[in-house]
């Protein structure tokens, strides 16, 4: 995922709010402003991560301008420069196009360590505008339309056209929120710290809602600039040594509950883990978290069985079938 905000000129956005913001998303940032009839356009990439001072620095110098800002979060091609937004697409003839996405669309992945983002701009939306009607495609809801169905957007895509002209629109804006009242952002837990996630207890050194400090597997550290970057690292651990516990008969032994990945993650229901989760956390859940990817495939799974059993679909015994397997 990325996060791309909206801050008009004179509001301010709290510094905690981007420190959060530059942690979860720390694959570059970058800002444009508009600026008397010119689009002023700066990226930033540093391995360390996103710094939020820099960040702040520079929204304060644009406080008496309209900014746009995408923080990254690598979903489609290289981590680098080249590659963070927003993307100039048109720089000619007095005209000035840039383009920021928060989402994945697979349908312009071309590999090759680009980004889905950049092909979108450039087969797509580079041409409506080349080809246009009218002097300011931007003001016309016509282009706003095609620029969504081309882009096949849904919930979890944002994505902002703007041009030197002052002119800007916003694809699936109501699916966004207001980080501050004024200030727009494509989504709101980029925002939210760590500890008001529920999952686990004491806050998290997550990225996404279900992550816990209580996990095994992966690790995250804090580095320069005040990222939150992966690392590799794993600790030994000394075993105890304990007594010998004997065996329970089998009859008498009582199945333990299991746990529900909803009550681990905070949601109230598997249909709101479907609504909210994205690709990314999903790949980021089943290859760092394993053991509560199996717990949601359960749950899924029991979800399927007792839905069939309420609409009276037939369901094997399992004794019958080891029987008819003899």
């Amino acid at each position: 995922m990325c996060v791309i905000i909206h801050r008009p000129a004179a509001l301010e956005i709290p510094f905690n709010k981007l420190k959060v913001a530059c942690q979860k998303n720390n694959d570059g940032f970058g800002i444009s402003v508009f600026d008397r009839g010119k689009l002023e356009i700066r990226r930033v990439w540093e391995p360390k991560g996103n710094d939020p001072e820099l960040l702040a620095k520079m929204l304060e110098e644009a406080k008496d301008h309209e900014v746009f800002v995408h923080l990254r979060l690598r979903s489609v091609g290289n981590i680098s420069i080249d590659n963070v937004h927003p993307f100039l697409f048109i720089d000619e003839d007095d005209r000035q196009y840039a383009l920021m996405h928060n989402g994945t669309m697979q349908d312009y992945n071309r590999g090759k360590g680009m980004t889905d983002s950049e092909v979108f701009a450039q087969e797509i939306v580079k041409p409506l505008v080349n080809n246009w009607k009218n002097d300011n495609p931007l003001l016309d809801e016509d282009f706003k339309r095609l620029v969504r169905n081309f882009a096949g957007v849904g919930t979890y895509n944002k994505i902002v056209v703007m041009n030197n002209l002052g002119s800007s629109i916003i694809i699936n804006k109501d699916a966004g929120c207001e980080v501050i009242p004024g200030v727009w952002a494509s989504n709101a837990h980029s925002f939210e710290d760590y500890t008001s996630y529920s999952y686990g207890k004491g806050g998290s050194s997550s990225t996404v809602p279900f992550r816990g400090t209580g996990q095994s597997t992966g690790t995250t550290k804090e580095t320069g600039g005040g990222a939150a970057s992966k690392t590799g690292q794993t600790t030994a651990v000394r075993l105890e040594e304990r007594p010998v516990l004997k065996a329970v008969p089998a009859a008498e032994v009582k199945p333990k509950p299991r746990d529900l990945f909803i009550d681990k993650a905070g949601l109230n229901s598997l249909k709101e883990a479907a609504i909210i989760f994205t690709e990314h956390d999903i790949r980021e859940l089943v290859e760092n978290y394993p053991d509560d990817a199996v717990s949601l495939i359960l749950d899924l799974l029991d979800e399927i069985y007792w839905t069939q059993v309420e609409d009276g679909d037939e369901v094997v015994d399992d004794d019958k079938l080891t029987m008819d397997a003899a």
